[in-house]
């Protein structure tokens, strides 16, 4: 039985502007793992969602069955997204003083799969990963993804909670030729299914 936050997941994956073969794995685990983490009671204090917060979720084809959670508050998301614009237009005025032609997708995919690479060797290495989403490509999917944060707004001016899953492939990305799909999407988080929530876990 599917739980809700896959269930959201696949219905948005079939959308046309969300069919991505590559990526449709990646969503497909971290709804899986966002549904398993939902119902612990001992992660309920990760899940213990106020308005004007953004859950995010991501992994990496690179990663293999990993997910990374994170919460973010409004304070947190507005910084992020100042950072990220001013990161994001410095590099982009290095790139054309360079001669390099460069654009805002292409500077989103650095910052992605320089994060990830760092990511990986945590993972491997055995430590715990908490709270490990990344502030300033976080920040950057919004700079880029219009559609993207103006659902996300939606969501939360309604009253739930949004959630961002975010699925990278970083495969084939080098420290010199760092490279990384970004595919993004968000939903409502379902508190009602938290193991403290309405139906105490049973989603």
């Amino acid at each position: 039985m599917n739980g809700p936050a896959l269930s959201a997941i696949r219905e948005l994956c079939a959308l046309p502007s969300n069919t991505d073969k590559a990526s449709a794995p990646v969503f497909e685990l971290i709804g899986t793992q966002l549904d398993a983490s939902i119902g612990r009671r001992e992660l309920d204090r990760l899940f213990m969602v106020t308005p004007n917060q953004l859950i995010v979720a991501i992994s990496d084809v690179a990663w293999g069955d990993i997910v990374i959670f994170a919460v973010y508050d409004e304070i947190d998301i507005c910084s992020a997204a100042g950072s990220a614009s001013t990161t994001v237009t410095a590099t982009l005025a290095d790139c054309a003083e360079a001669g390099v032609d460069a654009e805002l997708p292409d500077v989103i995919s650095v910052l992605w799969a320089n994060w990830s690479r760092g990511a990986r060797k945590i993972i491997r290495a055995g430590r715990a990963v908490c709270n490990g989403a990344p502030r300033l490509p976080v920040g950057a999917l919004f700079l880029c993804g219009s559609a993207l944060q103006k659902l996300v707004v939606e969501i939360s001016d309604s009253g739930s909670v949004p959630v961002m899953a975010i699925a990278l492939n970083s495969i084939g990305s080098t420290r010199r030729r760092p490279k990384c799909g970004v595919s993004a999407m968000a939903l409502p988080f379902p508190g009602w299914a938290c193991a403290s929530g309405a139906v105490a876990g049973n989603a």
